[in-house]
């Protein structure tokens, strides 16, 4: 499981925002449709937002996302 993400910056907060998550088998359509997102979306005085990657999740929180996924 891979979750995209861009590193994004509102004053003094720092996070990763997330736009969605993907198996190995969609991350790049997952990656093109946040990055289509992105495009749309307007920053607020003091917002920055950076480059969309693809973070691979560790093998636990990767369960834990998959059980939440397969309950929708």
């Amino acid at each position: 499981m891979t979750k995209v993400a861009a590193p994004g910056k509102d004053g003094g907060h720092s996070e990763l925002n997330t736009y969605g998550y993907a198996c190995p088998a969609h991350v790049e359509e997952v990656v093109g449709d946040a990055e289509g997102r992105a495009r749309a979306y307007r920053l607020a005085p003091g917002e920055s937002v950076g480059k969309i990657g693809a973070f691979p999740l560790a093998n636990v929180e990767t369960m834990a996302i998959t059980s939440v996924l397969a309950s929708r």
